[in-house]
Formats: structure tokens, C-alpha cells, sequence
């Protein structure tokens, strides 16, 4: 039976197992990694995939319906997925600067009420209140639509391989 202070020393262990790096510097890598690779004798530029395989002389790379073995010499950059993220902050912002743009040329008209300069009134005050509001939320809907990912470089001569147990 193991007792509590067992547990949590048999817990920090295993931690430092799997976070100590096995040489300086080393970056770990498992398969199924995404990563994106540039290889130009192969014409691939920036090309994502999934990390099948790599050794001392290779790396293998699989994306929908191809694979390639690539030899590491000839690999001029590699790149691992962060993951990807949305831009709701950006569409929010970008959003209630169009949406405020719109509502100064709005009453700016003509016809509006306040069109002659009284910028006091509260149709002028609404008319720019509903044009920013609306800019923001349409702004904030369309950053989170779109996705970018996030690459981090790596390092060909540090990676290590972790195979799965």
C-alpha cells in the first residue's frame, strides 16, 4: 500500500521524467505532431503536415493523401503548431472604428438633423451610439470567424523523439 507522501514522490518522479530535457537544449517531439516544413528541392514551401516519423537522416511527413521523406540536410526550416486562435479582440476593435467612421459620415448628411454642425443632438447621439455598437458586434463576429495558426520554429539538430509508450 502506498502512502500519500509515496504517491506524491512517485507523482514528482514521473514530472521530472518527462520534463527534464535528455540533452541541453533539446526539444521533444512526438508523431502526430503538426508541423510545417520547407524543403525547396522538393518544392515545399511552408507545407503542414503531420509528423510521422524521424531519425539521423530523415523526416517523414504526411498531409492529405501525400507523404514525404525528406532528408534533414535538405530541410531549410521546420516549424511545430501552437494551436490556433481566434481574433475577436482585433475584429472588436477594428469593428467600432468603421462602425464610428460610418456614423460621423452618417449624420454628416443633408437630410440629418444635425447635418449643419449641431453635434448635440440625440438623433446625432443615437444615429452614432447604433453605428458604433453595430460595427463593434458585427467586427467582434468576424474576428471570431477568423482563425490563424500559431507556428514556433524548431530546430532540426535538438529534436528529440518521444515514442508513444
Amino acid at each position: 500500500m502506498t502512502t500519500r507522501s509515496g504517491r506524491a514522490w512517485i507523482a514528482r518522479a514521473v514530472a521530472l521524467g518527462i520534463f527534464l530535457p535528455t540533452a541541453a537544449g533539446a526539444q521533444r517531439v512526438a508523431p502526430g505532431l503538426r508541423i510545417r516544413v520547407t524543403a525547396p528541392q522538393f518544392n515545399l514551401q511552408q507545407q503542414p503536415g503531420q509528423l510521422v516519423w524521424f531519425d539521423q537522416d530523415s523526416l517523414v511527413v504526411a498531409a492529405a493523401r501525400q507523404r514525404w521523406v525528406l532528408p534533414r540536410q535538405l530541410l531549410t526550416q521546420i516549424e511545430s503548431s501552437r494551436g490556433r486562435r481566434r481574433h475577436v479582440l482585433a475584429g472588436l476593435l477594428v469593428g467600432a472604428g468603421v462602425g464610428t467612421v460610418a456614423g460621423f459620415i452618417l449624420i454628416s448628411g443633408e437630410g440629418y438633423p444635425c447635418g449643419a454642425g449641431d453635434w448635440g443632438g440625440a438623433a446625432c447621439t443615437l444615429a452614432v451610439g447604433f453605428s458604433v455598437g453595430t460595427g463593434t458586434v458585427l467586427g467582434a463576429g468576424v474576428g471570431a470567424l477568423v482563425r490563424t495558426e500559431r507556428w514556433v520554429p524548431l530546430s532540426l539538430d535538438s529534436l528529440v523523439l518521444v515514442r508513444p509508450p
